[in-house]
C-alpha cells in the first residue's frame, strides 16, 4: 500500500525522472504539484527576484498539502524541513544526460517554454551535478533520515515499480465490470443500503440504460474508495439531477486525495456525455469545497 504524505518534495538530477515520477504522483493522488523551474522562470526567459522565489515559494510551503519538484540547493533544507515524505532520484550521470536530450522540443508543464536545443550550460550543469550537488544533498537528507521518510531511487524503473506496486488505480465500473459483485458489496458495507439496489443501478450504467456511472479506486486488487452517480440521493429535491452518492474512502487509504480524484473522475466523464452540471446533497460543510464543488 502507497504510504504517501500529504507534503512531498521530489529531487535529482535534471533529466532523472524526478518530474514525470511527480506528475504520475499527483495523478494518483490528487495532491497539487508545483515546479520550482516555474516559481523561479518567467516565459520571457527572465527569472524572478530571490525576494519574489522566496515569496512564492512560502505560500505554498504554507498550504496542508504539496508536491514540489525540483532542488534549488538554497531553499531545499527550508523545503525538507516542512517536507514530510522525500524521493530522491540518485541516477548516473550518463543517464541524466539521455533523459535531458529526449526532451528537448517537446512543451512540458514544468518548464514556461520550449527547449529547441541542449544548452551548453545546461548539459555541463548536469555533468558537474554529482560533484556539485550530490554532496550537499547527500548531507542534508543524511540529518533528518530519522525523521523523515525518505525514498531513494537508482533507476527510472525503480520509480515505476514503486507507483505499479504501490499506487491506486482509477476505474470506471465499465472499465472493470467482473468488480460488479463485489463493489456493491462494498458499497453496502458502508452504506447499509440493500446490495440489491446497488446492483440495481449499476446494471443499468453496464448495459448502457443510463451513464450515470460508478467509480472505484483500487489498491492492490481490492476497493479503497468509490462513489456513483444516480438520479436522485434519496432527498426530496428533484429537480436536482443526477446525484453524486456514496462517497466513501477506506480508513487506511484517507488523506492521499482519493475523494477528490473520483470526484474530478465523475464530473469529467459526465461532462463528456453533455451532463452538467453535477449535484451533492450532504449534510458535510468543508470536505468537498476544497475539491471546488460549492
Amino acid at each position: 500500500m502507497l504510504q504517501i504524505r500529504n507534503k512531498i518534495i521530489v529531487i535529482g538530477s535534471p533529466g532523472s525522472g524526478k518530474s514525470t515520477f511527480a506528475r504520475k504522483l499527483r495523478d494518483m493522488t490528487g495532491l497539487p504539484l508545483f515546479y520550482l523551474d516555474m516559481l523561479f522562470h518567467n516565459p520571457d526567459r527572465t527569472t524572478a527576484d530571490r525576494d519574489v522565489f522566496d515569496g512564492r515559494l512560502k505560500e505554498i510551503l504554507d498550504r496542508d498539502r504539496w508536491i514540489i519538484d525540483g532542488n534549488y540547493i538554497r531553499t531545499l533544507p527550508l523545503r525538507l524541513e516542512a517536507a514530510e515524505q522525500v524521493f530522491f532520484f540518485d541516477l548516473p550521470t550518463a543517464e541524466c544526460l539521455k533523459g535531458a536530450q529526449s526532451r528537448i522540443g517537446t512543451k512540458r508543464e514544468d518548464l514556461p517554454w520550449v527547449e529547441t536545443e541542449f544548452d551548453a550550460d545546461f548539459r555541463q550543469y548536469i555533468i558537474d551535478f554529482p560533484e556539485a550537488q550530490l554532496p550537499i544533498i547527500k548531507d542534508l537528507l543524511d540529518g533528518i533520515k530519522d525523521t523523515k521518510d525518505i525514498v531513494v531511487f537508482k533507476s527510472r524503473e525503480e520509480a515505476d515499480r514503486y507507483l505499479e506496486m504501490n499506487g491506486y488505480e482509477y476505474v470506471t465500473l465499465r472499465e472493470r465490470p467482473d468488480l460488479e459483485d463485489a463493489a456493491a458489496e462494498w458499497f453496502h458495507s458502508k452504506w447499509g443500503v440493500p446490495k440489491e439496489a446497488y446492483l440495481e443501478c449499476m446494471d443499468a450504467y453496464l448495459n448502457g440504460s443510463t451513464g450515470l456511472g460508478w467509480f472505484l479506486a483500487l489498491c492492490g486488487g481490492s476497493i479503497a474508495g468509490g462513489l456513483g452517480v444516480i438520479e436522485n440521493d434519496f432527498h426530496d429535491r428533484k429537480d436536482l439531477t443526477p446525484n453524486v452518492c456514496a462517497v466513501y474512502t477506506e480508513e487506511e487509504h484517507r488523506g492521499r486525495g482519493i475523494a477528490g480524484k473520483l470526484l474530478n473522475m465523475a464530473v469529467e466523464d459526465l461532462r463528456s456525455k453533455g451532463i452538467s452540471p453535477v449535484y451533492l446533497v450532504t449534510d458535510h460543510t468543508g470536505f468537498y469545497e476544497r475539491y471546488g464543488w460549492e
